[in-house]
């Protein structure tokens, strides 16, 4: 349990990563489904995250310090002041803009969103994605919050694996029977239990390191994530000459998954690397540290590109306000960290298994 304090670099460079991925799918090119990656990447990370937490509570019931309700509560209102300011504040600025318009509250399913059921929405109700789509994976974060959170306080620290493992496999039986009828699926495809299996991934992971155990060597790392990315960029299906969307949707899903875990797996074991170093540099630990910001401001940021043909006289004039662009929600993201969620989270009470809630075993900064 040695590590179980220790920092984790390079975790925050990750999130920036992942961030960037979204903003590249929805403004620069979508047909790669990069933004989709950084989202299971994040799902992943949130396991990672939210297990470390819960389990090192659960101890502290076992140690008799505490009791499981107490924890349940500690752990809500330090969930409560990280996301729902920084997402209600949103929410009501748009119903603000909507009531302003004369429209609807209903618009887009904003009513919806009001209680994290934006997923259910779009893939039930409206089935395209609409202004506030992106909000979605905010939605299935919560009810994996709402599952995990009583669950590992209630069960003994010793089962956890044992229920993240079962959780992994309904959350990929679940994945299977979709993808083996997928025509019949609606869509978009937002449901909770298959991306509850990335959430899994994080979780043994974070369990696995609190225990010491030694994570795989970096060369069978590297083997899974190349197999991984090989998987998720054959969407197509050019390399396995598959048509079925379904068998297509799947395998993205899989190198999906494989990918997290290699790379949440390598950081804790090679903190002196090179490229731990390279992602702690300040812009993107910066960057890692507002990205929950980033993701939810950076769809309402106006598309300058779509005003370069306006600008004849500006050189590569399309990448200029792309970069622009980018450069702008960072700025907004940053106010907000600054003067809003960062000091709501001096409300928190004092973590009991680390410092900023940040994953027992792999807090990131």
């Amino acid at each position: 349990m040695s590590n179980a304090r220790a920092r984790i670099a390079g975790l925050d460079g990750v999130r920036a990563l992942c961030v960037m991925l979204v903003f590249a799918e929805h403004f620069i090119r979508g047909d790669l489904h990069l933004g989709s990656l950084g989202v299971n990447v994040f799902f992943a990370l949130s396991g990672f995250l939210i297990v470390g937490i819960l389990h090192g509570q659960r101890v502290k019931v076992e140690q008799g310090s505490s009791t499981a309700a107490r924890e349940l509560r500690s752990f809500w209102i330090s969930r409560s002041l990280r996301i729902f300011p920084l997402y209600y504040l949103v929410l009501v600025m748009i119903a603000v803009v909507l009531l302003a318009q004369g429209r609807s509250l209903k618009t887009d399913g904003l009513h919806y969103y009001y209680v994290f059921l934006g997923n259910y929405y779009i893939q039930h109700v409206s089935h395209v994605w609409g202004g506030i789509s992106h909000l979605w994976s905010l939605s299935i974060e919560q009810h994996f919050y709402m599952l995990a959170s009583p669950l590992l306080l209630w069960v003994s620290a010793g089962r956890h694996a044992w229920v993240l493992l079962a959780l992994l496999a309904v959350a990929m039986g679940s994945a299977l029977w979709d993808f083996a009828s997928f025509d019949a699926v609606p869509k978009p495809y937002l449901p909770d239990l298959p991306f509850f299996s990335f959430m899994a991934c994080g979780g043994l992971l974070a369990l696995g390191l609190l225990s010491g155990q030694r994570m795989p060597p970096a060369p069978v790392l590297a083997l899974t994530f190349v197999i991984g990315a090989m998987l998720y960029a054959d969407a197509s299906g050019r390399v396995f000459t598959i048509t079925s969307p379904g068998a297509v949707r799947g395998l993205r899903e899989l190198g999906a998954l494989l990918i997290c875990l290699s790379v949440l797996a390598y950081m804790p074991a090679a903190q002196g690397s090179l490229l731990v170093r390279a992602l702690e540099l300040w812009p993107l630990r910066y960057l890692g540290t507002i990205s929950d910001g980033f993701y939810v401001y950076h769809f309402f940021v106006p598309a300058f590109s779509k005003y370069a043909d306006q600008l004849p006289w500006l050189p590569h004039g399309r990448q200029v306000l792309i970069v622009a662009q980018f450069l702008v929600t960072c700025g907004l993201a940053a106010l907000s960290w600054e003067f809003l969620e960062r000091r709501l989270m001096k409300l928190k009470q004092r973590p009991r298994v680390n410092a900023d809630a940040r994953p027992a075993a792999a807090t990131a900064g």
